[in-house]
């Protein structure tokens, strides 16, 4: 039993030793072997060991030819690494130093698509609860990163996968305030109701959703004896008798994330 102990003690403290060996080694070696290093890891999809290398790149090294490509690396390592807070904090860094960056269009996807993440709960999604009635401020922000996405960047490629995304956004954000109004109108809060359903009108027109609140805001705007709009609102109705949208299933997963090669583009 001793001699067991021994060994595991031993391997233990070699471990450690190894650890902090390589540790040192980051912290010394200069910024060529880093990039080779770090490098090499990304190819081998060792992502939190590509972590460490580019982290002390741009620790050490923040202002020098690789640098822009080194955060957008880093990116990519953390999504991969499903760090999507990191990933935001480096996109934000990267909106400071590099704003007219050419491939910016890179990080607002990247970024959208890390808020989206973050809105996953798998054991939600095993029962099967609609993703709805969930926090709704990543879903939010991905939204915001995608539109500025498609205005800024019209003709990025990554504007397609993202223009799919808005729209089943669009669709989980109408449901996600329908769902609060009919909270609201359970305990006759009609003046709420009527806010959140006029908001879902306005923002998030073409969605079931939007189609289905009708008669919940002709309810609310007779309920506070707003005749005239709830008049207004039973033609919107009659107008849309039939009518519907199809049912957007969430997109896949992005195949395309892999960091632009800034060399290979200039």
């Amino acid at each position: 039993m001793k001699t067991a102990k021994s060994l595991l003690l031993l391997t233990l403290t070699a471990s450690l030793l190894t650890a902090c060996a390589g540790e040192k080694e980051i912290e010394v070696a200069p910024e060529s072997t880093l990039l080779q290093q770090s490098d090499v890891y990304l190819k081998d999809e060792d992502y939190t060991q590509a972590i460490k290398y580019l982290e002390a790149l741009n620790r050490r090294f923040p202002r020098t030819m690789h640098s822009e490509e080194t955060q957008l690396n880093l990116i990519y390592a953390y999504f991969e690494d499903s760090d999507y807070n990191a990933l935001l904090n480096t996109a934000d860094n990267f909106f400071r130093h590099y704003k007219n960056s050419p491939y910016s269009d890179y990080v607002l996807y990247m970024a959208g698509i890390a808020r989206e993440a973050q809105n996953k709960n798998i054991v939600q999604d095993f029962f099967g609860v609609d993703p709805a009635n969930r926090d709704s401020f990543s879903m939010r922000s991905a939204l915001d990163n995608f539109n500025t996405l498609i205005r800024v960047f019209p003709n990025s490629q990554y504007a397609p996968d993202a223009l799919e995304r808005m729209k089943y956004i669009h669709a989980l954000l109408a449901r996600h305030e329908v769902n609060i109004a009919k909270f609201y109108a359970k305990r006759n809060a009609w003046v709420a109701v009527a806010n959140r359903l006029v908001d879902v009108q306005r923002h998030y027109p073409n969605t079931n959703a939007a189609l289905q609140s009708l008669p919940l805001l002709k309810k609310a705007y007779e309920k506070m004896g707003l005749t005239k709009l709830a008049e207004d609102t039973a033609q919107l109705i009659a107008q849309n008798e039939g009518k519907s949208y199809p049912e957007l299933k969430k997109v896949a997963a992005p195949t395309n994330i892999k960091p632009p090669k800034l060399a290979e583009q200039k």
